[in-house]
């Protein structure tokens, strides 16, 4: 503890500063806020509070009981127009939150609404990639069968060329088995010569 000279004012005004902030008012309490001794502080606390007391008896016995029934019906007037005023400050604070849900709740709808339109457009894009897919798939299949419909094509072009030639080969061997050759030396007895 901090063995610090201190007056009464001085206690009195620690003492003032703590009921402003809601503190007990102990020996202990006031100790940390002044300093001093506890039996000096013990001492000035024993001494306010019995002039608290006898202050708050020279205002009991100095205030009439019709000042006093006055003071009291203003202090209820007071707190039934802070009540008023509470009760109109938390309807309006209700009817704000009301609102404030109102277009929470609408905010979600739109939210559902676009979850479900982009899930409709993931669906649309899955049934796309499915049939982009399958067309190349088929455009690959269609691409090998041209390209053995053009490897066939080019067979059949070479064996009719092969054909032909042979065919021609063919047709010249048959010419020339046709043709008779004559024999030397001979005529032909059948020979009519002309008149």
């Amino acid at each position: 503890m901090r063995q610090e000279l201190i007056t009464y004012d001085t206690f009195c005004q620690a003492v003032q500063k703590m009921q402003e902030h809601g503190e007990k008012i102990l020996v202990r309490t006031i100790l940390s806020h002044t300093g001093g001794s506890f039996a000096k502080i013990a001492a000035f606390l024993k001494r306010w509070r019995e002039e608290q007391a006898y202050t708050q008896s020279q205002i009991d016995h100095e205030i009439s009981p019709h000042l006093k029934q006055a003071i009291l019906a203003e202090i209820g007037k007071a707190e039934a127009q802070a009540k008023v005023a509470l009760e109109a400050q938390v309807a309006q604070a209700s009817e704000q939150l009301e609102e404030t849900c109102e277009i929470l709740a609408k905010q979600e709808k739109m939210l559902e609404d676009y979850e479900q339109q982009v899930n409709q457009l993931n669906q649309q894009v899955a049934v796309m990639t499915q049939l982009h897919t399958q067309h190349e798939e088929k455009m690959q299949v269609l691409e090998k069968k041209l390209e053995q419909a053009v490897a066939a094509h080019y067979a059949a072009d070479k064996q009719a060329a092969i054909a032909d030639t042979r065919y021609a080969e063919l047709v010249k061997q048959l010419e020339q088995t046709k043709a008779p050759v004559p024999a030397k030396g001979k005529k032909d007895r059948h020979h009519i010569v002309p008149a």
